[in-house]
């Protein structure tokens, strides 16, 4: 266990040089249409070898960018606590066009359903077996607020509102979740000239789990879950009961499932005109 606790670690650690340089989230973000078109399938190849953005307290790399009809979103990790949040509680992508800290649209991808053990990656998957786990989530449903064109509160992730949203790995084993959004779906009018707000939020997980095969990161009988020293807030970013960069591996008996805290933050941008 201990190998397997320092294994992840350097896993953790080597996220930013694996991704490319990185910029720390500082102020107010001002958006810049796409360079090149945007797929939505789950490939940051399109962004180029780094991502934009990154977020310090959270350990997040992401970029958002807009052009004249999308509001588009990518975030990558090869952090195994915020791919698992990510596979089995979804991430949520939150934007408020008033620029105030709150969720006045929302939309979470992948929705958990069922047993979310199933979605959990396993230490020492060939990136072919992540990339074949990460597949089933194109027939998950997008849980969606806030949006009075939309009268359902969970859409099929290939919809008629034309959200499109992918989870998938690259091929050096990061995983890429990807959204775009219809502009118009914000009806933001003269707001779209000012300052919105947004938060990225990768949803939490509790799972009793299920038989011994269904578990997520099996060693010598026993499921890796994490456990807290401390809880941290940060300026700008906040782990949500827990500082994933404290974080204890434990071993607790196979059927006893596998637990992370939810990790988010705030930020702020303007729209590319």
């Amino acid at each position: 266990m201990k190998k397997l606790y320092t294994h992840l670690l350097g896993v953790a650690g080597l996220t930013c040089m694996s991704i490319g340089v990185c910029h720390a989230q500082s102020g107010t973000l001002a958006l810049k249409a796409p360079a090149n078109p945007i797929v939505i399938d789950g490939s940051s190849a399109e962004w180029g070898d780094s991502l934009s953005y990154y977020n310090p307290d959270t350990k997040i790399h992401y970029a958002i960018a807009n052009d004249k009809t999308n509001l588009y979103l990518v975030v990558k990790t090869k952090d195994p606590v915020q791919e698992n949040n990510i596979l089995g509680g979804g991430l949520t992508f939150s934007v408020n066009i008033k620029g105030k800290k709150s969720r006045s649209f929302s939309t979470t991808f992948p929705k958990p359903s069922g047993n979310v053990m199933m979605a959990i990656t396993k230490p020492g998957e060939s990136v072919n077996d992540k990339k074949l786990r990460a597949s089933v989530t194109r027939f998950k449903k997008i849980g969606v607020d806030g949006f009075k064109d939309i009268s359902e509160d969970e859409i099929l992730a290939s919809n008629a509102d034309d959200i499109r949203v992918a989870v998938s790995y690259d091929n050096d084993g990061g995983l890429v979740f990807e959204e775009s959004i219809p502009l118009a779906l914000f009806h933001a009018g003269d707001l779209a000239k000012g300052e919105w707000a947004f938060n990225i939020k990768l949803n939490g997980i509790e799972s009793s789990g299920g038989s011994g095969n269904e578990s997520p990161a099996s060693v010598s009988g026993t499921t890796t879950v994490v456990t807290s020293r401390s809880a941290s807030t940060g300026k700008g970013g906040r782990v949500s009961g827990v500082d994933p960069t404290t974080s204890l591996m434990s071993s607790r008996p196979a059927n006893r499932g596998i637990s992370s805290p939810s990790i988010d933050f705030w930020g702020k941008f303007t729209l590319a005109q």
